[in-house]
């Protein structure tokens, strides 16, 4: 009888129980969450922002401006009638305001 035990293997206490399961992390979410909701906030203020500036430059645009503008044209003698028909008087003076009144407000 000695003979047959010493051909049998022993078992090991590792073949009877379950592998151990993986431990869940949980404090994985929070930082990940956190990331989460700072982009989404950077990205609608920048959305804000923006949305603001399109309706304040809309506004600096003057609607009769350039009302008086005839077809573009590459022939000499329109741009030269152009020219002749612009006024520089007013223009120069247009100009001469608006400086004064971005000095006045710096």
């Amino acid at each position: 009888m000695e003979e047959q035990d010493n051909n049998m293997t022993p078992s090991t206490p590792n073949d009877d129980q379950q592998p151990a399961a993986p431990e869940e992390k949980t404090g994985a979410m929070g930082p990940v969450t956190g990331i989460i909701i700072v982009v989404a906030i950077i990205i609608l203020g920048g959305l804000y922002f923006w949305g603001g500036q399109g309706t304040e430059q809309e506004s600096l645009i003057d609607p009769n401006f350039n009302s008086d503008i005839t077809e573009p044209s590459d022939e000499p003698l329109q741009i030269e009638s152009d020219l002749d028909a612009f006024d520089t008087t007013a223009f120069d003076a247009e100009l001469e305001a608006d400086l004064k009144a971005i000095e006045s407000a710096l």
